[in-house]
């Protein structure tokens, strides 16, 4: 449950978008502590709901955004009335006025807190949430900075007249452009504060409630998980579109779900003279019937397939292709550093590859493969598994790359991968001999 709830009632849908966006920058720095309400998540007519009125009374701060006296603000200002009707002698509770310092904040709310947009105003409307409300009292006030400017920078954007709309979730991540943060990028992780903000029910795709607002990758990632596979492939994009490459993208599949997604890194920023990175993110829905079959199958069929699929792809790309090419470098004595480099990095991106499309098919886990072998060979062969994926990293970041271990333990995947393709396909063969045909037509 959050400890702080906004209220942020705007103009639409002129304003929805920099009202999104000031939400989530409020919001982006106390993970799940402060509840973000847009008025817009509600159907606007003549009179209030009884869902925004509720939404509006339990809130603890009501933030209008005052963008101009040239636009008839009635409906705001009756949001703003069930607010005021709420209130009572909790000082904590309050009604603020973002507005433009050249323009005066409506007459019927001139006793409440005028905040006129400037670096420093904000900032210390954000350090009395922060700070004096307890959200985060121990923050970096360079983060309340930054913050700070950004929020002018969207209100000020409320000036542009453009109606837009996200159809498909979307979300941006942005970081300090540091040596230390391309170095953990480099170890395929994200950094902690890396910042997630984004539209259309984004926080979803990492296991979290929507309308949650901005998270820092800590919190958000902390319990999420699929953390352990999708985190390497996160990194893998930011690293490649920092140099200016055009990355591959990978499907995600939000746990518990049917939806699958073509998760892309579509472009990326260099913002406030180079020294952040911004990165914009698409996950566009993709329909495969095969997830949507569940009443006409049972879950060890369903495995078996997956399972064939699997080891059948696995066969043709990992070993027939990337393995046999790393065995001509193993076997000349003058392979070239560049070229070895390449292959071993495909090697990496295609094991991270296999345990994405493990997952999305439901066969991840040693339980989930019980139809196509025993719980025993199973538990075993992922303990196994996991060793040979860790020692080919391992080996693959040594100087220089140890491509013979590499090599050894992809023959180790070699020899499971087949066991588990010819007891997948033997297993499909019985099933597809037991099969009855359907009842005939009258």
């Amino acid at each position: 449950m959050s400890d702080l709830t906004i209220f942020i009632s705007h103009k639409m849908p002129k304003d929805s978008e920099a009202a999104r966006r000031i939400g989530n920058l409020i919001a982006s720095y106390s993970g799940n502590k402060i509840k973000i309400v847009l008025a817009e998540d509600f159907q606007k007519g003549r009179e209030l709901t009884p869902e925004i009125t509720a939404a509006i009374q339990s809130a603890d701060i009501f933030l209008l955004l005052y963008t101009g006296e040239d636009q008839d603000w009635g409906y705001c200002l009756l949001e703003a009335g069930q607010f005021q009707t709420a209130l009572s002698k909790d000082e904590k509770r309050s009604i603020v006025v973002f507005h433009d310092p050249s323009v005066s904040k409506p007459r019927a709310l001139s006793q409440y807190i005028s905040v006129p947009i400037s670096s420093d105003q904000v900032y210390d409307f954000l350090e009395q949430i922060y700070v004096e409300r307890d959200i985060y009292p121990g923050i970096d006030t360079a983060f309340l900075r930054k913050t700070a400017t950004d929020i002018c920078r969207w209100f000020d954007y409320t000036h542009v007249t453009a109606i837009n709309f996200d159809l498909v979730p979307n979300f941006s991540i942005e970081l300090s452009r540091t040596k230390q943060n391309e170095d953990c990028l480099e170890l395929e992780n994200l950094p902690a504060d890396a910042l997630f903000m984004g539209t259309q029910d984004w926080e979803a795709l990492f296991g979290k409630d929507v309308s949650t607002g901005a998270w820092n990758w800590k919190d958000l990632s902390s319990d999420w998980v699929d953390r352990d596979i999708y985190e390497p492939e996160l990194a893998r994009m930011l690293r490649s579109a920092s140099k200016k490459k055009a990355p591959l993208g990978c499907f995600i599949r939000p746990t518990g779900s049917d939806d699958l997604f073509r998760l892309t890194l579509r472009r990326y920023e260099e913002i406030d003279g180079a020294s952040r990175l911004k990165f914009y993110f698409t996950a566009a829905p993709i329909d495969i019937p095969i997830f949507g079959i569940h009443d006409t199958t049972n879950k060890e069929e369903l495995a078996v397939y997956n399972m064939i699929n699997i080891t059948w792809y696995a066969r043709r790309k990992l070993i027939d292709q990337l393995y046999d090419e790393l065995l001509g470098y193993v076997n000349s004595s003058q392979a070239e550093a560049v070229k070895v480099h390449n292959v071993v990095l495909k090697i990496r991106d295609e094991l991270r590859s296999l345990e994405i499309q493990s997952n999305i098919r439901g066969i991840s886990k040693p339980m989930d493969a019980r139809g196509v072998a025993p719980l025993t060979k199973t538990m075993k062969d992922e303990v196994s598994w996991n060793d040979l994926l860790k020692t080919i990293l391992e080996c693959s970041r040594k100087e220089p790359i140890d491509i013979k271990t590499i090599a050894q333990s992809l023959y180790e995947i070699a020899k499971m991968n087949r066991d588990y393709y010819q007891l997948s396909a033997q297993k499909y063969a019985d099933i597809a001999q037991n099969l009855q045909l359907p009842p005939a037509p009258p």
